[in-house]
């Protein structure tokens, strides 16, 4: 993959211009949201910019495809066999791969569900790498990862809010994506527009995928385990 010419590892350099620009984005975020955060998430918010430069480096020896927006909007389930099929790859880079984990997982529960859930599903993760071929990775080096990832939930609505074109499928997510996370009392809400709904073909003809977001139940069956492929 280091081959490819624009596929690389984060350097020193790709770390400082982040904490340069993600400060003032968390400022923007804040102030465009803020009136939808408590007290407690803003302040968790702000501490996450000292942190940024340093987490964005960190288990760099560890490095795989990384999605960098693995979230249940940009999965699409084949309503008859179950099979997904990730979509909106804009942001691949190389990098560790749990915040890929991290991110579906954080956005796609509320808080509550997530403590309830998110040990089986790493685990669920784990052995999804196991039966690829992955043995040097023990899962307690994975939920280290996985705990360590989290920042990710912050970064991606923080930079989609402050720097993306406003539109009328991402209003949506700023409000599910930022504060559902960071409040246990408002429940994710996954917008359902018509023009998600994707076709494909493939050798038995033409196959119709819908959102993930329209196949919850499917969560821990079928998204989870892709990841590690």
């Amino acid at each position: 993959m280091l081959d490819t010419g624009w596929l690389a590892p984060h350097t020193e350099a790709d770390a400082r211009v982040l904490a340069e620009v993600y400060g003032p984005a968390v400022d923007a975020f804040i102030a465009r949201v803020g009136n939808l955060l408590s007290a407690k998430a803003i302040a968790t918010l702000k501490t996450t910019v000292d942190a940024v430069a340093e987490w964005s480096l960190a288990r760099g020896e560890c490095s795989a495809l990384l999605h960098g927006d693995y979230r249940l909007d940009n999965l699409m389930v084949r309503p008859d066999t179950g099979e997904v099929r990730a979509v909106d790859w804009q942001t691949l880079s190389l990098g560790l791969p749990a915040p890929d984990l991290a991110y579906l997982i954080s956005t796609g529960m509320t808080p509550d569900e997530r403590r309830a859930h998110e040990h089986d599903l790493v685990a669920d993760y784990h052995r999804g790498l196991r039966a690829h071929g992955v043995t040097d990775y023990t899962f307690e080096t994975c939920w280290q990862d996985y705990r360590l990832a989290m920042l990710q939930a912050a970064l991606v609505p923080v930079f989609g809010c402050a720097y993306g074109t406003r539109t009328d499928r991402g209003r949506p997510h700023v409000r599910r994506d930022g504060p559902a996370r960071l409040r246990s009392d408002r429940r994710p809400r996954h917008p359902r527009p018509d023009h998600l709904t994707r076709t494909g073909h493939g050798v038995a003809g033409p196959r119709f995928w819908v959102p993930m977001t329209r196949r919850r139940s499917s969560f821990s069956r079928a998204s989870v385990p892709l990841v590690g492929k």
